[in-house]
């Protein structure tokens, strides 16, 4: 496999022309570490960045190689790179090594906090992708991993863990992160359903979607109140009602529609910490 293909891989599986998924991967790591901060360094925000979005540019190509069989049956991703080249271990193996690599250039600006909850995140992110398999709710193996990154942030302040800020900001991105992932897979309920995959989707079905949805960014704001500004709460609280309202769980335009705009929840989130 040549750099030209490596390259093509890295940008369509890895997502990194998504202006959405970039800020998604890196906002509870800098919430984490914007949060009570009184001695920001730029350079770690943008270590951090960085780290966040390679983590979810590692992750994403890595779930699409897992899933590369599953993908040529869904309308959605039956025309991924993986499901149409049906790529082996073998020939993606020098692209593992490289993300390996600079995995271990990011560790060395790391505490040692830091290091070992990226490593059980990276565990978490490997286990992922197969829970779909065999676990009804798999979005809960990404809400587990996903915002881990804002204890990650968290302890780059040089702060420990015993405290209940920094876990109420990881359970408040917990949510949020179950909450927009369940609405990411309502695009696939039809597709999941024929290959007897599992959601959150399919377990809530089209008739509870919406309550759960409520459920969880219900639990996201109640959570969000005891980190962030009154104005922020309330927009989330908006953006929230406004969503609920307008989503259409049968229609997948819908649902990308919203799990895309959580890119504007985000940057709620970030400003209300600042």
């Amino acid at each position: 496999m040549d750099l030209k293909f490596f390259w093509k891989i890295i940008i369509k599986a890895g997502r990194i022309k998504s202006p959405a998924a970039t800020i998604l991967a890196i906002a509870p790591t800098l919430i984490g570490y914007l949060k009570n901060n009184s001695s920001v360094s730029y350079f770690l925000i943008a270590i951090l960045s960085f780290a966040s979005f390679f983590g979810r540019t590692a992750g994403c190509i890595y779930n699409e190689f897992v899933d590369q069989k599953i993908d040529k049956h869904v309308e959605r991703s039956k025309k991924r790179i993986f499901a149409l080249k049906n790529i082996s271990f073998k020939s993606i193996l020098p692209l593992g090594i490289g993300a390996a690599v600079i995995t271990l250039i990011l560790y060395h600006f790391l505490n040692l906090q830091a290091i070992l909850i990226a490593s059980l995140t990276i565990f978490i992110a490997l286990i992922y992708p197969f829970t779909k398999r065999f676990f009804p709710i798999p979005q809960l193996f990404l809400a587990v991993a996903y915002p881990a990154g804002a204890l990650v942030g968290w302890v780059m302040q040089g702060k420990g863990l015993i405290s209940t800020t920094p876990w109420i900001i990881y359970f408040c991105t917990m949510h949020w992160v179950a909450t927009f992932d369940t609405i990411y897979a309502y695009q696939d309920y039809e597709g999941d359903l024929k290959q007897n995959l599992k959601s959150s989707a399919v377990l809530l079905g089209k008739k509870y979607g919406k309550l759960g949805i409520l459920y969880g960014w219900a639990k996201t704001c109640t959570l969000y109140y005891f980190i962030g500004n009154f104005y922020a709460l309330i927009s989330l609280i908006a953006f929230g009602m406004i969503m609920l309202i307008d989503l259409n769980l049968t229609k997948p335009i819908s649902c990308r529609k919203w799990f895309i705009y959580q890119q504007y929840a985000a940057i709620i989130m970030l400003l209300g910490v600042i």
